[in-house]
């Protein structure tokens, strides 16, 4: 968690238990949560390269 948080710029810490980032140039975007919100977790969304298309 220190390390995500480090990366993104985004401290979480007591005071700020939750964090949300993207980093663009790994196109992901990383969730964090710590106590007292809940346990401690983190959640990585990688990004694809191209957008989707909606065919329908």
């Amino acid at each position: 968690m220190n390390r995500a948080s480090e990366r993104t710029g985004t401290p979480v810490t007591a005071f700020n238990p939750r964090g949300m980032a993207t980093d663009a140039g790994l196109r992901l975007r990383v969730t964090m949560h710590a106590k007292p919100v809940s346990g401690y977790t983190l959640a990585f969304r990688k990004h694809p390269e191209k957008p989707g298309t909606w065919a329908g």
